[in-house]
């Protein structure tokens, strides 16, 4: 089986500029509601993020409807990221004429149980044999450090048909602004198919995340899914984000991509108070305000 990945299906797709513009994305979050839970709290809600996760992976052409069960969630054995310590995130886009609207998204956390290891998250264990020497001593440097709820893994992001490119988005915005005002100091790992890795690396630029090993192939021989899938695995340090972004943006020479960091820098801080932001973020901000209130294409 070769189609190949639908890139335009991805469950994070690239954010259009003219999506982003501060005008458009100014209080985006009001208008998706965002629902945290586990499956014993809320049974029937975490059917339906399964549900979107198997139509979204099929959307993508990660995976075959062959993968998905009755209910069109993914089989058991090709979903690792279940189970009561299993955290959801559900965004559901705010519309009063359409209160059972398909405009959603999810994504899962994963935290390191009790007595456990690295192990426990299924993106290690997809990586580990060929992980960088620096980012195996770095996950185990901050497990050390701030104990294994320091470390969490980010699974199964994705949308449904039906919802709006800046759905996806609007969660991780949502878990990264969580984790900052929390002060966390939390790594987060996570797979991307390339194609999403490129979107989000490209949206949040070279600092937001760091890839740690080759792309793994997953479920090798396995009618089900598409032998063309490759994960590229990712750390991400929400705390760093924005002032990643912010270095970026500042060494960044071409116009259009420094623009469109300057996009996703808006909309992640957006909602956040100064003080839960550092002082180069402010800064930037602020600056960039200036630059767009005189007039000028920022």
């Amino acid at each position: 089986m070769s189609e190949k990945l639908r890139a335009n299906n991805l469950p994070f797709p690239t954010i259009d500029d003219s999506a982003l513009e501060r005008r458009e994305i100014k209080h985006q979050h009001e208008q998706y509601r965002i629902e945290t839970f586990t499956e014993s709290e809320e049974p029937e809600k975490a059917l339906i993020a399964q549900a979107i996760q198997g139509e979204s992976y099929v959307a993508a052409g990660f995976v075959y409807k062959s993968a998905l069960d009755d209910l069109g969630r993914l089989q058991p054995e090709l979903d690792r990221s279940r189970g009561d310590t299993v955290i959801y995130k559900l965004a559901t886009a705010i519309d009063e004429e359409a209160p059972d609207n398909k405009d959603q998204a999810s994504l899962r956390i994963l935290s390191i149980p009790s007595g456990g290891s690295l192990d426990d998250l299924a993106a290690y264990k997809y990586c580990k044999e060929v992980m960088s020497i620096e980012a195996e001593l770095d996950l185990r440097h901050t497990i050390a450090l701030r104990g294994p709820e320091s470390v969490k893994e980010i699974a199964a992001l994705s949308k449904s048909n039906e919802a709006s490119p800046m759905s996806s988005f609007e969660l991780i915005r949502n878990i990264v602004q969580e984790a900052i005002r929390d002060d966390t100091n939390e790594t987060w790992l996570i797979t991307f198919a390339q194609p999403a890795f490129d979107a989000i690396r490209g949206n949040f630029g070279g600092r937001a995340l760091t890839q740690i090993s080759q792309p793994v192939a997953v479920d090798v021989g396995d009618s089900r899914t598409s032998d063309e899938l490759r994960l590229v695995p990712t750390v991400i340090k929400p705390c760093e984000v924005l002032d990643g972004l912010v270095v970026d943006i500042q060494e960044e020479q071409d116009a259009r991509q420094q623009r469109r960091l300057c996009r996703t820098l808006f909309f992640l801080a957006d909602g956040m108070k100064s003080e839960e932001m550092s002082d180069s973020v402010n800064s930037c901000i602020s600056f960039l305000d200036t630059l767009r209130n005189n007039g000028q294409e920022v």
